[in-house]
């Protein structure tokens, strides 16, 4: 479900900028390809004025709509916890970094401390070997 909202936002976003959408617009503009829940939400909060809102005010509030409070949480919990394992460099990095998409803003050192804390032990030791550390 997270994938898609995000698919959703990084569409929106560029079709919106791709067709110079004036700001007043964009909300207003976007609402036509909501259905169902969000189609609701965006009648219930800002059908009325929607030039008064941002896009990314109304996909924070959206995504605040649709995922439940312990949504983030448990992907902070998740991001402590993993780890490379078996799994090839990159699919460890992307995987990581799809978590911390479905956080949110997240400390850039605290973000790399925990980065390199998940990988495997010989990688680790490979890259301190090339003069490269967390800090």
């Amino acid at each position: 479900e997270f994938r898609e909202f995000m698919r959703f936002v990084k569409q929106v976003s560029c079709y919106i900028e791709d067709g110079n959408v004036p700001i007043h617009r964009e909300v207003d503009i976007m609402s036509h390809y909501l259905k169902g829940s969000a189609y609701n939400f965006y009648e219930r909060t800002c059908g009325d004025c929607p030039e008064k809102w941002t896009l990314q005010q109304f996909f924070i509030r959206l995504y605040d709509y649709i995922f439940p409070l312990s949504f983030r949480t448990e992907q902070r919990r998740k991001l402590r916890r993993c780890s490379q394992g078996k799994h090839r460099v990159r699919d460890y990095v992307g995987y990581f970094e799809d978590l911390c998409d479905t956080i949110g803003p997240i400390d850039e050192q605290e973000k790399v401390s925990l980065l390199w804390d998940g990988f495997a032990g010989y990688i680790a030791a490979g890259l301190y070997n090339r003069n490269l550390h967390p800090e």
